[in-house]
């Protein structure tokens, strides 16, 4: 009993050892984190880039990978050029005195519509395309993805080039 006694003055040391591992661990983590949503949150070209270098891809899976991102890009760009008339004529009727709740309705259902038949285009190109990877590329793959979709989807802003509004409380 005595013996353990002995030991005790350097007890503190040892739980401020482990609190400082244990805080250089937090730290790492968090940084790494940071550095990870970053890396995904910048442009196009760099998240693309970033994929095919933390992925390590052939030449053939970065080109089935730019092949993806083009056809996805290019049919998000054409939906969102057929959209703007529906968020257009949603925003006239926001701004409208007595907005009809129905036609908002109306309107709120079609930008909804086109959104998740965009989003289960891209999520069918993401699977077709994460099956040609090898299991370990899939796996990061797919957890790179998840990562990105976890931010949420962003909501049309109203148009900038817009006349001003002839309401009297502006």
């Amino acid at each position: 009993m005595a013996r353990f006694f002995e030991r005790l003055p350097s007890l503190p040391w040892i739980l401020f050892a482990l609190s400082l591992t244990l805080n250089v661990f937090f730290l790492g983590g968090y940084y790494y984190k940071r550095v990870l949503d970053q890396r995904l949150a910048g442009n196009e070209q760099e998240r693309g880039r970033y994929i095919v270098e933390q992925l390590h891809f052939t030449p053939e899976q970065r080109r089935n990978f730019q092949e993806m991102r083009q056809h996805t890009r290019e049919h998000a760009r054409e939906t969102f050029r057929g959209n703007r008339p529906v968020i257009d004529g949603l925003w006239s009727e926001i701004e409208k005195p007595d907005p009809d709740t129905a036609q908002l309705d109306a309107y709120i259902d079609r930008l909804t519509a086109a959104r998740a038949a965009v989003q289960r285009e891209q999520m069918r190109a993401l699977l077709a395309f994460a099956k040609t990877l090898d299991e370990s590329q899939r796996v990061e793959f797919l957890e790179l993805v998840r990562t990105r979709l976890e931010r949420g989807a962003m909501i049309p802003r109203r148009p900038e080039n817009r006349p001003p509004s002839n309401r009297p409380d502006r």
